[in-house]
């Protein structure tokens, strides 16, 4: 945004502090573009990985979760092109006094498009966390209600959730004699008002909903893991012996029962066992993925968002000061840290990878197992 920043409730700076030497200015404007640089191409070349390996095999787009990751990248990858193009791209020397002067400003300029999209991801990310709460914590209500349908609703409702929210904003810029400018706050109570309007949909509301989804999801797999204990239990179609006869032949059926029910036993474990360790394994890892994914979410927008916070309340927000930039830089790191996350942690994106640059058709078949046991 522009140097008016001071006025905003969303702050993406565009350049370096001016409070130091020209040489010492120079230098910080060099160091900021290589950071724009470096986290837009990474940005740009992650989720696009991303996205063509989902784009490749269709199977991987079959499931819930896999439809939201693939929300999630393009969206970043979106916010990314655009993050890139708004830093290094073309820009006005002098705003033309026209309608489309004015709409350069508003859209463009204000940086509407890249907070919107900022938001959408936002939202995209705490849908997931509630469809793995459903999928994990009630199963029979997420196999009986959410479908694919659905969910490719919610995914599309995502993008206009983010730049609804962010409405507010075009309409605070300006074209003042050339130059894109921002409203003042027609007054503090105003201010303080969207502020909170702000910092409760954008980090309270998210972080909520991330923290109940995985917080259930944790006490859900803890209680899944615990030794159960196997009581004695009469079996329906067992061969009681009759109470009246000698001690010696009942002890005898009884022996003879209980070597029936270990056959049975086994042989249904070996039956079920591996197909429920395999679904549970594969369950696991997306959610423990996807934990991770929102966890670095929560990390990387907390300070800019709390600090913001304070700010409309009447607070202090140094822009010349070096927490400042770091925060900047943290924000601008979520955009592409996601896609090295999946490549570490999410199996089904490695496999994905391997088919796709090595044309592996028998890897195809270990991401179908995989995608079916997700969807549990």
């Amino acid at each position: 945004m522009n140097d008016t920043m001071n006025e905003t409730t969303s702050p993406v700076p565009t350049s370096l502090p001016s409070n130091g030497s020209p040489e010492e200015v120079q230098i910080g404007q060099i160091v900021l573009k290589v950071i724009y640089a470096t986290f837009g191409s990474l940005g740009i070349i992650g989720n696009l990985l991303v996205c063509v390996v989902f784009i490749k095999i269709k199977t991987m787009r079959k499931t819930h979760t896999n439809v939201f990751i693939f929300n999630q990248s393009l969206i970043d990858l979106s916010s990314s092109i655009i993050f890139v193009t708004l830093k290094f791209g073309p820009e006005y020397d002098v705003i033309p006094d026209s309608v489309s002067g004015d709409l350069y400003c508003k859209v463009w300029s204000s940086e509407y498009i890249l907070w919107g999209l900022f938001i959408a991801s936002t939202f995209n990310l705490s849908f997931l966390s509630l469809e793995r709460y459903l999928a994990i914590c009630h199963p029979v209500l997420h196999r009986n209600k959410v479908t694919l349908t659905k969910v490719k609703i919610i995914i599309i409702t995502t993008w206009f959730i983010g730049f609804i929210r962010e409405s507010y904003w075009p309409t605070m810029n300006f074209n003042e004699n050339g130059v894109c400018s921002v409203k003042e706050w027609p007054n503090t109570g105003m201010q303080i008002l969207v502020g909170c309007i702000a910092f409760a949909t954008e980090y309270i509301l998210p972080l909520g909903i991330m923290a109940f989804s995985y917080g259930n999801i944790i006490k859900e797999l803890r209680r899944r893991t615990k030794p159960i204990e196997v009581q004695p239990a009469t079996v329906s179609g067992q061969r009681l012996a009759p109470p009246n006869q000698p001690e010696a032949q009942q002890q005898e059926m009884r022996s003879k029962n209980s070597q029936e029910n270990q056959t049975t036993g086994q042989s249904t474990a070996s039956t079920h066992k591996p197909k429920e360790d395999s679904m549970g394994r594969a369950r696991k890892n997306v959610t423990k993925t996807m934990l991770i994914v929102s966890v670095t979410f929560i990390i990387c927008w907390s300070p800019m968002s709390i600090s913001f916070f304070v700010y409309n309340l009447g607070g202090p927000l140094d822009y010349d000061a070096f927490y400042y930039w770091i925060m900047v830089v943290m924000v601008f790191f979520n955009m592409c840290i996601n896609p090295f996350i999946y490549a570490i942690k999410y199996k089904q994106f490695r496999d994905g990878v391997r088919t796709v640059f090595r044309c592996n058709k028998n890897k195809v078949w270990n991401i179908e197992e995989s995608t079916q046991s997700t969807t549990a």
